[in-house]
């Protein structure tokens, strides 16, 4: 005859009671070391399932709310993303609108420094490429930190002489990466000077420095000079002033590129910017801009 529920119940709970009552005499008669040891069997025997289950539950909260903050993230990334897109999208129509117009993509081509020639007037380095690039006069020339110089003279179809950007008769159209303020960049006593921005615009030690795009020339030559790509590296502000006699700030810069343990350049070929559309069909490849 099959036991009733309650039987079962009743049976179960006194083989259970009568293990206990065994162990607990066994821990009696034991030494005190063997005690220790078979506590901890016990321990791990009964204990163990509910920790592991209790951590497993804990890591799957853990892993939930990884989750849901690495949703966040990407559904923000979507967001700059789009953001970023429509931004570009409606500067290119503005540019558009107004006479602007995107050409071609800049190329580096490595560069061999084979001579320096320095004078009080100009310093220069003259350059073999590989190759035969397609040369243009001020064309610039970096180095992995930045600015190193522009082209001066072609002397042959595959080397140009270079003139430095401590050259004192250099002048290179910059701005503020940080504001956009634009001004001009010239070696003046030994240290390089960023001219022409008023005394009260917003200028910190640390603001770096970049091409602006815009075409700057000196006195003695007002069309012969040639815009840069925009944004290629210049160097950073070190110190700023604004002298009670003078409307523009005294700002000084320290370059990117060092003009004294190089090897290897790269000269910049191609467009990678903007640029306005030249209305004198009849100027040179050296005048539009």
């Amino acid at each position: 005859m099959p036991l009733s529920q309650n039987s079962k119940s009743t049976t179960s709970s006194t083989l259970t009671l009568g293990i206990c009552l065994f162990i607990s005499l066994v821990l009696l008669v034991l030494p005190l070391e063997r005690k220790v040891i078979v506590a901890d069997m016990l321990s791990d025997i009964l204990t163990k399932p509910y920790v592991t289950v209790y951590n497993f539950i804990t890591d799957i909260g853990k892993v939930n709310r990884i989750n849901a903050e690495l949703k966040a993230e990407i559904v923000e990334f979507k967001m700059n993303s789009v953001s970023v897109e429509r931004v570009a999208r409606e500067r290119n129509m503005l540019r558009e609108s107004i006479g602007l117009t995107e050409q071609g993509s800049l190329e580096l081509i490595p560069c061999d420094i084979r001579q320096r020639k320095l004078s009080a007037d100009a310093r220069l380095v003259q350059l073999r490429c590989p190759v035969a690039p397609q040369w243009k006069e001020y064309q610039p020339v970096v180095s992995v930190d930045g600015l190193f110089g522009r082209v001066f003279r072609i002397t042959a179809p595959n080397e140009a002489w270079i003139e430095l950007l401590t050259s004192p008769n250099i002048s290179i159209g910059c701005e503020l990466s940080r504001t956009g303020l634009l001004g001009v960049l010239q070696p003046i006593a030994g240290q390089f000077e960023l001219s022409l921005i008023g005394r009260d615009e917003d200028v910190n030690v640390g603001d770096v420095i970049v091409t602006s795009g815009v075409i700057e020339s000196n006195n003695s030559s007002s069309m012969n000079s040639s815009s840069m790509p925009r944004g290629i590296p210049v160097g950073t502000v070190v110190e700023v002033s604004s002298p009670p006699d003078r409307i523009f700030k005294s700002i000084l810069v320290e370059p990117a590129a060092s003009f004294n343990k190089l090897d290897v350049v790269f000269l910049v070929s191609g467009s990678g910017d903007w640029f306005l559309k030249s209305n004198e069909q009849g100027m040179d490849n050296d005048q539009e801009y």
